[in-house]
């Protein structure tokens, strides 16, 4: 039986989700036209009708990718901004790079967060345009939200002042979580983390709360990282 025939739409989705492993393995400057129009079973003129070059499929990964993680951030960050959300947005962070648990059950969704990765670090190695699209539009969204809870954590005299810049502190925390997913891009562990991985999470982002300044005291009373994992999982379930 054929297969039936793809709207304009679901023919751009799947030329993206095509596209999207192969960037990540080939880098932007390593893939042409012709290895897309291969990996998603299209003529080169029919990808054409769809992306006027491969520039326009790399920004609709990069949309496409960041949609799905505002999906997933919406469904778990529901506080005001204070303390909690501060702590909150820290364990998000560090589960989703280094243990992607906010997957819902979908095999695709872990693969697809790899190669998200992958892009970014083949564009650093490269031109940096990706990776540069990319902090962009972290810089517009998640920053502003951590920055508005660090502030009100502040305020709250939970982090002590005047320990990080509160721009610096986003960035401190978001590279040490990709460094903790690309330490798992090859499959095995790279590095020799002592522990389960909740154990790791714990210690990441515990070090991290330090690192913001946040009060011994507040870390033991409010940091409860099975309430996060129990509260993350019913978010991603709906």
């Amino acid at each position: 039986m054929p297969k039936p025939r793809l709207n304009a739409d679901e023919r751009s989705d799947a030329i993206v989700a095509a596209a999207m492993p192969l960037f990540a393995r080939k880098g932007f400057a390593g893939t042409t036209i012709k290895d897309l129009a291969l990996a998603a079973g299209v003529s080169e003129a029919l990808l054409y009708k769809h992306f006027p070059n491969k520039e326009a499929i790399y920004a609709a990964i990069l949309a496409r990718g960041f949609k799905e993680a505002a999906d997933d951030k919406l469904r778990f960050l529901n506080e005001e901004p204070c303390t909690e959300s501060l702590i909150q947005h820290v364990h998000f962070l560090i589960c989703r790079f280094f243990t992607d648990k906010t997957d819902r059950g979908d095999p695709s969704k872990p693969a697809e967060f790899q190669n998200m990765l992958r892009l970014v670090l083949n564009s650093l190695m490269e031109d940096g345009e990706f990776a540069r699209q990319v902090f962009e539009q972290v810089n517009a969204g998640p920053r502003v939200n951590f920055e508005a809870s660090y502030t009100a954590a502040t305020k709250a005299g939970d982090v002590i002042p005047g320990v990080v810049k509160p721009g610096n502190a986003f960035w401190f925390m978001h590279h040490l979580a990709l460094t903790l997913a690309a330490s798992r891009l090859p499959g095995a562990m790279v590095l020799s983390y002592l522990g389960s991985d909740d154990a790791i999470v714990r210690q990441a982002v515990t070090f991290i709360l330090r690192g913001l300044g946040m009060k011994e005291d507040v870390i033991a009373a409010k940091y409860d990282h099975k309430e996060l994992n129990r509260k993350m999982k019913s978010a991603m379930a709906m």
